[in-house]
């Protein structure tokens, strides 16, 4: 009934795709050479993280070495490349290495066996032996007594020094130009970076051979109003940085003061930009650059995000002009200027994965004309892109006057045939809630498109790259705001005939499957089925397990921590009524975990009240990944395609048993009034 049988993508594709493809995680540009370098993650390695040479595709260190780090537990910064000379924190023993290319011989500069963790490696700019870093120091391993710091290492004597302490968060060390300044980004609990951190200026002086800092000051970001999200050098006296003082993530210039002029602060587009576009996202990761230089001139490069999609500019701070750049990649990051023609990014299209992606300029053109080359990517299949959707971006209007968003990608096999009727539908949702859907290519998203399903990614209230509005707006409100955009994003949509309302499964993984399963629970007849990955369901068991970054998280998503209001998580808890849960459901999820009890309650739970429920649970160490990921996509698209396909045109809750893969038919029941929130 308007789902393709035989579809293009082999399930041994998709399954194939989170263990055997590499992915881009981070690209590295020798700011004196020019050379390009990417580190690539390797399932098939063991998830071991490589520094490749970007032209030559030839790994640069020894295969032994795993170059990521945890700092902020999320990870990021974990190498660079100076003159020749590459930088990097080694995973398995948490050791800084020196490598001078093309040699693979590398000397470790930090001690063995120290509880430390590194990321960032900035070369001093005149004594070139001190690379400036941070480090956390798990002396004690608990998340609230870990110690941050700005460090610097002596490459010379391969020694460690501390150069500035007493906030709880450290990122970014930029030295200026001439060497005598260094700035960074800090912030404190209970705080997240995108809510707290302060834009910091010091002056270094460097004396009988040891490096020091002086005369602290803070440039901007106040705490719980505003924070700065990054910032570059433009000369030894100008700072740009990203601010959401207004109500999108904006560029802002710090003139520094000198013998003829006060230090000066102001916005590039005054008190506000009209473009309603952030400038930067939300530091889960390190390292991460929406701006760059492209040469000496006010020509430079920033990224800007606009709901969820992000865009290349040229930008002028002078004459405060912003031009867009024709580009065709949905989602960028890590954005890097190679030469005075040159940049590179990570990007993803609607036709290829991230990849990176060389920009070169050509100057006969005002402004100049990019021209883009993947440079690397993953090693992934040929599919052709007729079967590769694009996306269109809806914005929905709500009964109160708010809008919430959602990204539609309609069937994509030309083979599909619909018999006048729309088309089913996957409503997926993201698993963090201060992030967004990926627009770029997906292998799962395309997988189910290309058998004829329609896909609907909900960016509900609390996503990034809709302004600074929509992300607190979630503060306090989580599970609750979230929840009616869901809702009202998937009825809007239907009613514009996108797909058929009456078959939608809804889909989630991590923090994600907390808003499936009290949508589920809450609102039974709202979607025919449900499938979710890896649970997390209990938020009052999550500060238990979280590490340093995000152990406040949760106290400013629910509005406190789960001592200080427990009515409010009890109410918002799914485990407390997932007996309501009416519809077919499917669990997967691995045998291990802070969470894996919580998928097995809801199994139990759901299994008691004789409920419908089909459940994929793996071992922690299973050998074969691609079989472990066949499994898993094989049983829910075998339980999707019932719910959806099998059971199409009935009417009333359908039970189902997915031992005999039976089914019979209740008449409609009303649905059991939602719990206050």
């Amino acid at each position: 009934m308007g789902v393709c049988s035989e579809p293009p993508i082999e399930i041994s594709c998709l399954t194939t795709a989170p263990s055997q493809f590499t992915s881009i995680e981070d690209v590295i540009v020798d700011p004196v050479t020019g050379s390009i370098y990417h580190i690539e993650c390797r399932p098939h390695e063991g998830n071991r993280h490589a520094l490749v040479d970007s032209v030559s595709k030839a790994e640069v260190t020894w295969d032994a070495f795993d170059i990521q780090t945890r700092v902020n537990s999320f990870g990021g910064a974990a190498a660079a490349v100076h003159k020749g000379i590459v930088y990097f924190n080694n995973w398995r023993d948490h050791r800084v290495y020196m490598q001078q290319l093309p040699s693979k011989e590398a000397v470790p500069l930090t001690p063995s066996h120290a509880p430390y963790r590194f990321a960032y490696f900035v070369t001093h700019p005149i004594q070139k032996h001190i690379v400036f870093t941070v480090v956390e120091d798990h002396t004690d391993p608990s998340p609230d007594a870990i110690r941050t710091s700005l460090a610097y290492i002596d490459t010379r004597r391969g020694t460690l020094h501390r150069l500035h302490s007493g906030a709880d968060f450290y990122t970014s060390p930029q030295v200026s130009p001439a060497g005598n300044k260094i700035a960074w980004l800090e912030w404190n609990h209970p705080h997240m970076p995108w809510q707290g951190a302060q834009l910091c200026l010091g002056e270094l002086t460097f004396s009988e051979g040891q490096m020091s800092l002086h005369n602290k000051n803070v440039v901007d970001g106040v705490p719980g109003t505003y924070a700065v999200h990054e910032f570059h050098w433009i000369s030894n006296l100008c700072i740009v940085f990203m601010s959401d003082k207004n109500r999108y993530i904006e560029p802002f210039v710090y003139q520094l003061a000198n013998a003829r002029r006060n230090a000066s602060l102001q916005g590039v587009f005054g008190e506000e930009n009209s473009l309603h576009s952030d400038f930067a996202d939300p530091a889960w990761l390190l390292g991460d650059s929406h701006y760059t230089l492209l040469d000496d001139s006010d020509q430079n490069i920033c990224v800007t995000i606009k709901e969820g999609r992000s865009y290349l500019n040229y930008i002028n701070i002078e004459t405060r002009e912003l031009d867009p750049m024709d580009s065709p990649y949905l989602d960028i990051s890590r954005l890097r200027r190679v030469d005075d023609n040159n940049l590179v990014f990570i990007g993803a299209s609607a036709l290829h994965s991230p990849s990176v992606i060389q920009v070169t300029f050509d100057r006969e053109w005002r402004p100049p004309a990019p021209k883009f080359k993947v440079l690397a990517g993953p090693n992934e299949p040929f599919l052709d892109k007729v079967y590769k959707a694009e996306p269109q971006t809806i914005k929905i209007p709500k009964v109160n006057g708010k809008w919430t968003y959602a990204h539609w990608y309609a069937p994509t096999n030309p083979d599909f045939v619909c018999d006048g009727e729309k088309p089913p539908c996957i409503v997926s949702l993201h698993p963090e809630p201060i992030s967004r859907t990926q627009l770029g290519f997906q292998w799962h998203r395309t997988y189910y498109t290309s058998h004829g399903f329609g896909w609907l990614d909900i960016d509900c209230t609390g996503s990034t790259g809709y302004g600074k509005d929509y992300r607190k707006r979630l503060d306090g409100n989580y599970g609750i705001l979230d929840i009616e955009d869901i809702l009202d994003g998937t009825g809007y949509c239907a009613l514009n005939h996108l797909f058929d309302r009456n078959r939608v499964c809804l889909r989630a993984t991590g923090q994600g499957a907390y808003l499936a399963l009290q949508i589920m629970a809450d609102y039974p007849e709202s979607f025919r089925a449900a499938a979710v990955h890896n649970m997390i369901a209990d938020m009052s068991r999550m500060p238990r397990s979280s590490s340093k970054l995000t152990m406040n998280h949760l106290r400013h998503l629910m509005g406190g921590r789960p001592e200080q209001i427990p009515d409010t998580y009890a109410r918002r808890n799914p485990l407390n009524r997932i007996h309501y849960i009416q519809r077919p459901f499917f669990i997967s999820h691995i045998k291990s975990g802070p969470t894996f009890y919580q998928a097995q309650q809801v199994l139990d739970i759901i299994l008691d009240k004789g409920g419908q429920v089909k459940h994929a649970f793996f071992d922690d160490g299973e050998q074969d990944r691609v079989a472990m990921y066949e499994a898993m996509y094989e049983e829910e698209m075998m339980f999707v395609r019932f719910c959806l396909v099998t059971l199409m045109g009935r009417v009333g809750p359908t039970v189902y048993d997915p031992i005999t893969r039976q089914t019979s038919y209740l008449p409609p029941t009303p649905n059991p009034t939602p719990s206050h929130r």
